[in-house]
């Protein structure tokens, strides 16, 4: 399977403002109506990718993050901290059913590893 990216998150320090600004310059809707008050992010258009906002670590900075999809989230990990990441979030399974591990590559960037629920 290719591993495409098939999703970005904006963590920030205050999601509420960061929501509102981007429904403001770009009328993207966001939805916080899920298990985990996750605020999925609709951009309103076909083309690219949808995301989301989810609020940063106090002791982070705002980021955005790219989920690269696997057919086998513990194994793509697995092999990421055979090359050098290291491992934020540990393979775990959503409310929804997704699997995801969020990791560090070797110089920091943060990303996520991601399997939709079948």
């Amino acid at each position: 399977m290719p591993h495409a990216v098939t999703k970005f998150q904006i963590a920030s320090a205050q999601p509420d403002v960061t929501a509102a600004f981007y429904a403001g310059l770009f009328g993207w809707r966001t939805d916080a109506n899920n298990p985990m008050g996750y605020r999925e992010i609709d951009t309103g258009s076909d083309a690219g990718i949808q995301g989301g906002i989810w609020p940063a670590p106090p002791q982070a900075a705002s980021f955005v993050q790219l989920f690269i999809q696997s057919d086998d989230v513990e194994a793509s990990a697995k092999r990421a901290q055979e090359l050098g990441a290291r491992v934020i979030v540990p393979p775990a399974a959503l409310p929804e059913g997704d699997r995801m591990a969020v990791l560090s590559d070797p110089t920091g960037l943060a990303f996520a590893i991601w399997k939709p629920r079948e």
